[in-house]
């Protein structure tokens, strides 16, 4: 299927999904990954961009962001990228790009499409076998959505919210949703779409998006080239 270019829809979830460059791991140790993180925070903050859920595995990312404009989702993942590759090399005493050049990203719909994403890729370690139950996995949101160890990055959706009216119940109410996911959506599926650009939803969700988004498409590749001059430290 030819891929799509990319629709970014403003105050709307977007999935993404990132890869290091073929043969490399973009975390090599806890403090790897607490730093990205870090980073995460301050370029999601400085672009506009809501955090509703992550999960990081060795050569992947996948994010699910609500950007402010058009231009938020492009702008964070470039500032992020380029601030943890100077942190990742200088740290390593290597050289040259550690993320390919290119991510993939697709609008997402509220309600249960977006609840089956954000328990699709919170499982996705266990899947890969780095943990043998979700809340082990210390790398993702899913202990802030089932568990309630609050992460000060994660906005939570209004999907999410109408869970349950306190914290304890919706997160009672996710751990339920989240048992059930694999039902409705496999990974191979959401691969599918991430390919090819298709939003994840409805198919009237997935007309509407490509209808409001006509005429302003956009469809960059990111230069990810390290500064050289990088002084700010992330927290521990």
């Amino acid at each position: 299927m030819a891929r799509k270019p990319r629709l970014y829809l403003p105050d709307h979830p977007h999935l993404l999904a990132h890869r290091t460059e073929p043969g490399l791991y973009g975390f090599l140790s806890a403090d790897d990954y607490k730093s990205w993180l870090h980073f995460l925070g301050e370029a999601a903050e400085k672009t506009g961009c809501r955090i509703n859920g992550y999960s990081l595995v060795l050569n992947q990312i996948n994010l699910l962001l609500v950007p402010a404009n058009t231009q938020s989702i492009t702008q964070c993942m470039r500032i992020l990228n380029c601030r943890y590759t100077q942190w990742f090399n200088t740290r390593r005493k290597r050289k040259g790009p550690l993320w390919s050049s290119r991510y993939q990203c697709i609008a997402v719909e509220q309600g249960h499409a977006f609840l089956d994403v954000l328990s699709c890729i919170e499982d996705r370690p266990r899947e890969l076998g780095l943990a043998t139950t979700p809340e082990m996995y210390p790398w993702s949101s899913y202990r802030h959505h089932a568990r309630r160890e609050l992460s000060s990055l994660i906005e939570e959706s209004p999907s999410y919210q109408r869970l349950g009216s306190t914290g304890g119940s919706r997160a009672l109410a996710y751990q339920r949703w989240f048992r059930g996911y694999r039902d409705r959506l496999g990974p191979s599926t959401l691969t599918a779409h991430l390919r090819s650009g298709t939003p994840y939803g409805s198919l009237t969700f997935q007309s509407s998006v490509e209808a409001m988004t006509s005429g302003r498409l956009e469809d960059e590749t990111l230069t990810l080239k390290p500064r050289k001059r990088f002084t700010s430290n992330p927290r521990s």
